[in-house]
């Protein structure tokens, strides 16, 4: 499912044109985004929790020449489902 069915889906779903669910739907990514950016933690029940995860810089190995190399740290998100998203195989 992309973002066009997704719309598509809960406009049909609610009342809601899918010009209005779109524009709700940006502003949830774009809160998502700005909490998560400033250091926050965002839970949203039988969903997950969208957090931010630190990668420290480390030293690795070029596999072809077997040189080391620095890799430099970066931030990232990192999504937690909830219990309701995880299912035995």
């Amino acid at each position: 499912m992309n973002q066009s069915d997704l719309i598509a889906a809960v406009s049909e779903s609610t009342d809601l044109t899918k010009a209005d669910v779109k524009k709700v739907l940006d502003g949830i990514k774009s809160g998502i985004i700005s909490c998560v950016a400033s250091g926050g933690k965002i839970t949203l029940p039988d969903l997950g929790t969208f957090d931010e995860k630190v990668s420290q810089p480390r030293t690795g190995r070029n596999p072809r020449t077997g040189d080391e190399l620095q890799i430099e740290g970066y931030k990232s998100v990192k999504f937690k489902p909830s219990k309701n998203l995880k299912r035995p195989l």
